[in-house]
């Protein structure tokens, strides 16, 4: 069953929902959506291939409308949405992933369902009808989860955790629906809070970082998961592991936001051979809840953004009916700025969830907020979108009218899906400063192909593709991106299988 029928086929279950579905006009603001009532979680990924990010939702269960499921909202073009999909999933979806699980190209949806009982699902390639889910045997809700190559592999698990069960657990991934019955690993001491993997070590086999009352990092090695604490003090409920200072090695950051009104984030600097150093507290921030780890002024460092709740920022007593955003711009050498705010309005949403992606594809972070209610509001989809000088704006940014000013006659490449190499083309009318870059979709640098002076005229470069730079050998999908004087002119999406 495709898509499209299978649309038509709730639409006519689920009368009800029309109004909420297809809200988008001419005449709306082209940052602000709404989408299925009870909002809770949200991503993105190129579901179509078509070189741009979609966004996808994930929705509780709502006793008003008796519908939870997953909503896919199709980008047209340079960050403008028209929800496409609403598939039902009874139970609610508040944990939301798109990754890709196999060897081919498409993207995967994985979700979190709960309520009669815990299920992890995954939607292969954007395919309804090809829905399959995961049991990991037990009562105790799933309070988090991630993937991660944790056995080397080529192909990325699922792994869990559960704060009543205290343990946490991994579905070993072998292939298209082929997965391991689960893995456990009971936790003394403390109740997990969040899970996260990555390579700290630098061995290609991702390690997992549990937080809680205390941080512990279970070292993947082949003969199995070997278990070291990192912080016995911890009190985090939050954590992201990334390379902070841009020297080569995986730091950890983690924040609390569990104390009321206040959270505090320490980085835990990775010195080299599994040795990390805490350093102090960075900072408490006032009403502050959900974080992202991004680089949002294109600088190469990433960014801590924090979304805040309605805070009392008068100290009156009186909640603050805007909260919003705040950025904390990496200076390098583990320093932060003072904090951007990005003011939100208070529609008397219940909550707020956040995601960062480039989603009108001019080459920076632009922020999804969805806004979680259980009764209709007119938007609970906003976009705020990232124009590379401090400004988030609610309409999308486009790039002709940066291919005039910069002088580009013309952008392409060929073959392209290609397997081993491309070639790109470009002409430029004057001189200029040209980089051409390759990055993931996911916003990560993968190679620098050219950052020169050149004169006006036609140049020619070849690639060699992401397989004997990243030592990645699956299909994946790319974005090559053409800067000229530092300015992002115009992209392509690559398919390297």
């Amino acid at each position: 069953m495709n898509n499209i029928f299978t649309l038509r086929l709730i639409l006519i279950k689920y009368w009800f929902l029309l109004p909420f579905l297809f809200a988008f006009s001419s005449d709306s603001p082209r940052s602000q959506y709404a989408i299925p009532i009870a909002a809770w979680s949200v991503a993105s990924a190129d579901l179509d291939l078509d070189g741009d990010l979609d966004i996808v939702t994930g929705h509780n269960y709502c006793e008003q409308t008796k519908w939870s499921g997953i909503a896919i909202s199709e980008n047209l073009g340079s960050g403008t949405y028209n929800l496409k999909d609403s598939l039902f999933f009874y139970g609610g979806q508040t944990t939301l992933l798109c990754c890709q699980l196999d060897n081919i190209a498409n993207f995967e949806i994985i979700f979190r369902k709960w309520l009669t009982n815990q299920l992890i699902g995954i939607l292969y390639n954007n395919n309804y009808s090809d829905t399959y889910f995961l049991s990991p045997n037990s009562t105790d809700p799933i309070h988090d989860l991630t993937t991660g190559d944790v056995d080397n592999n080529g192909l990325k698990d699922i792994i869990f955790c559960s704060n009543e069960g205290q343990y946490w657990g991994v579905f070993y991934n072998y292939g298209y629906k082929n997965f391991s019955p689960p893995e456990f690993h009971y936790l003394q001491g403390y109740y997990p809070m969040s899970i996260q993997c990555g390579d700290l070590n630098g061995d290609n086999r991702d390690d997992v970082v549990i937080t809680g009352q205390i941080i512990e990092i279970f070292y993947s090695r082949t003969s199995g998961f070997e278990r070291k604490a990192l912080d016995l003090e911890a009190f985090k409920d939050k954590v992201a592991i990334i390379d902070f200072n841009k020297d080569g090695l995986v730091d950890i950051v983690a924040d609390n936001s569990q104390v009321v009104n206040s959270i505090w984030t320490n980085i835990y600097k990775n010195t080299g051979n599994e040795i990390f150093t805490k350093l102090d507290d960075h900072f408490s921030i006032p009403g502050a809840g959900k974080f992202s780890v991004k680089d949002y002024n294109n600088d190469s460092l990433p960014d801590i953004a924090y979304l805040l709740n309605f805070p009392d920022t008068t100290g009156t007593g009186i909640i603050d009916t805007i909260g919003g955003i705040k950025i904390f711009y990496n200076l390098g050498n583990f320093q932060l700025s003072d904090p951007q705010f990005i003011p939100l309005d208070n529609y008397r949403e219940g909550g707020r969830n956040i995601h960062s992606a480039d989603f009108d594809g001019n080459g920076f972070m632009d922020f999804a907020i969805v806004r979680i209610s259980y009764y209709p509001l007119e938007y609970n989809l906003e976009l705020l979108f990232n124009d590379g000088n401090g400004h988030f704006v609610p309409n999308p940014l486009g790039i002709n009218e940066r291919n005039k000013k910069s002088g580009i006659a013309s952008f392409g490449c060929y073959p392209n899906p290609f397997s081993e190499n491309t070639t790109f083309e470009y002409e430029i009318q004057k001189t200029a400063l040209v980089e051409l870059s390759i990055y993931s979709l996911q916003g990560k640098l993968i190679q620098r192909l050219t950052n020169q002076i050149q004169k006006g005229g036609h140049y020619t470069i070849q690639w060699c593709g992401i397989s004997r730079v990243a030592n990645q050998h699956k299909p994946c999908a790319l974005i090559a991106y053409l800067k000229v004087n530092g300015q992002i002119c115009q992209s392509i999406k690559l398919i390297n299988y």
